[in-house]
């Protein structure tokens, strides 16, 4: 019920985004075989943002790390349609299970977000270190912003801001919250 599922946090998630302050992004999170379920509706993401009075600008297609992509063709062939029409693309939990070099290298998203795991203890392990930084240097050369993800400590804050990372989020800035 992979479809059903996004569907639904996909509808709501547009619903209360009437709400978000001017010139913020809506990340929303897709599975990349959503496209292959029998039950997908296209165009209903065009259908709730004109509802909505959104615009595609507004709307980032987050692309989660958790199944492969089982035809990458198709997936690339979808991509182009959206960003065609103004929607951008991001991988999520970069480092984590499927969300891989061969993944950024097939997508070429507009952000790049490093998932958690690298982040944890970077103070004291130099691998995660020297990793998140040529990560960084590679997102600059490519024109790639990357989000560091799941920061929970001053530390770990500053080192991501030295390492020169676009973006941030975690619980030391805020808890997840349902205002929007």
């Amino acid at each position: 019920m992979v479809w059903e599922l996004e569907e639904l946090c996909r509808k709501r998630a547009l619903r209360n985004a009437i709400n978000k302050p001017a010139g913020t992004k809506l990340f929303l999170n897709v599975n990349p075989n959503v496209l292959l379920d029998k039950k997908f509706e296209s165009g209903i993401t065009s259908k709730f943002i004109e509802k909505y009075k959104l615009q595609p600008e507004d709307i980032v297609f987050e692309i989660t790390e958790r199944t492969p992509i089982q035809s990458k063709s198709l997936f690339k062939k979808v991509l182009r349609h959206y960003t065609e029409q103004g929607y951008t693309v991001a991988i999520d939990d970069f480092g984590s299970a499927y969300a891989g070099l061969d993944r950024l290298c097939n997508i070429k998203p507009a952000f790049l977000k490093l998932d958690a795991s690298l982040i944890r203890n970077i103070e004291v392990d130099d691998v995660k270190k020297s990793l998140v930084k040529h990560m960084i240097q590679f997102c600059n050369e490519t024109s790639i912003k990357v989000i560091a993800e799941g920061i929970e400590t001053e530390i770990e804050a500053g080192i991501i801001k030295d390492l020169g990372a676009d973006f941030v989020q975690g619980y030391y800035f805020a808890k997840p919250s349902e205002r929007f």
